[in-house]
């Protein structure tokens, strides 16, 4: 028996719709692969609220000795602003750091410490702290594997740490916002060292930073 003409007509419109199923189907699959892959890179990249990231201590370019991922009270925090003296990224981020400083000098419980850790060299590094008139301690990481074990993949990078070496707050690129210069703020002086998620509205750009 001949398939009738209606159903011959029929069957090429058929096949259609099943590939255009089929491809809407692989394409969301696509999407959803490649959005567990950007969580999971930016989960082994970066820092994230909850690590703990090790203890070191070093000296700041005034010679004074600090110790960084630990501290005796535990009401203390330390906020780190970590840069290279050549990303763009980090002299935009500078006014919004130098804010968050300033707020934070005000604050008298927790105790809260604003150090400024450079990736370059000594000598670079002054000569920026001069010509941006930095006024906080100012440290280098006193063993290059500090970099990788705290994930500096890119520049700048802002933390906030509870008195046992646990990120409270981490953001790696611009502070470009009201938003995020507050996000930091609430963490640092978060009571019980609670910690707060990163803001979600980071730019592809300011995750990648300098």
């Amino acid at each position: 028996m001949n398939t009738p003409q209606s159903l011959q007509r029929l069957l090429p419109w058929t096949i259609v719709a099943i590939c255009a199923a089929l491809i809407l189907l692989l394409a969301q699959k696509h999407r959803d692969l490649t959005r567990a892959y950007s969580e999971l890179r930016r989960s082994t990249t970066f820092l994230r609220a909850g690590d703990v990231v090790p203890t070191f201590t070093a000296t700041t370019l005034d010679g004074a000795a600090i110790t960084v991922g630990s501290a005796a009270s535990q009401d203390t925090r330390q906020v780190l602003f970590i840069l290279r003296t050549t990303c763009p990224y980090c002299v935009a981020t500078l006014p919004a750091w130098r804010r968050l400083a300033d707020s934070l000098r005000r604050v008298s419980t927790p105790s809260i410490q604003v150090l400024l850790v450079s990736l370059d060299s000594a000598d670079a590094t002054r000569a920026y702290v001069r010509a941006h008139a930095l006024t906080y301690p100012t440290l280098l990481f006193p063993e290059r594997k500090l970099v990788r074990l705290y994930r500096v993949a890119a520049t700048p990078q802002t933390l906030v740490l509870n008195a046992e070496g646990r990120v409270l707050y981490a953001r790696t690129g611009l502070l470009d916002s009201a938003a995020a210069v507050d996000s930091v703020f609430r963490a640092a002086t978060a009571p019980g060292g609670r910690s707060l998620p990163p803001l979600r509205a980071a730019s592809a750009r300011n995750e990648r930073g300098g």
